[in-house]
């Protein structure tokens, strides 16, 4: 069992506004972000900020597959995927990662939308 963060995989398709605050809450992770918008969103690499770029407009499915294959070649055994509207409350990831085991293929946090539901 490993409390070590995943790395955070976001498909990012349209919404740049939202995109930012979702790279913001997770500022302090390693994260991969899929560019699959029509015609790129200018995110730049950084330490903690790989990019990789689709060849826009594929779908979320085939975005999120490609930032899984990035992780996986660069060594990470687990990631948390993480749609590009989607905010992490604080302490999330770490809790997500407490609680992996090695028997568990996924986990997911509890998904609660602007009105608390």
């Amino acid at each position: 069992m490993s409390a070590d963060p995943p790395v955070i995989v976001i498909p990012h398709h349209r919404r740049a506004d939202l995109l930012r605050l979702a790279l913001d809450a997770v500022a302090d992770q390693h994260v991969i972000l899929v560019d699959d918008s029509p015609k790129g969103c200018g995110a730049r690499p950084g330490p903690r900020l790989q990019v990789v770029r689709t060849a826009g407009s594929t779908g979320f499915a085939r975005a999120a597959n490609a930032g899984l294959r990035a992780a996986q070649a660069a060594g990470w055994d687990r990631a948390l995927l993480l749609n590009d509207d989607a905010v992490p409350a604080p302490g999330c990831v770490a809790a997500l990662a407490a609680a992996w085991r090695p028997k568990d293929g996924a986990l997911g946090p509890v998904l609660i939308d602007p009105e608390g539901a």
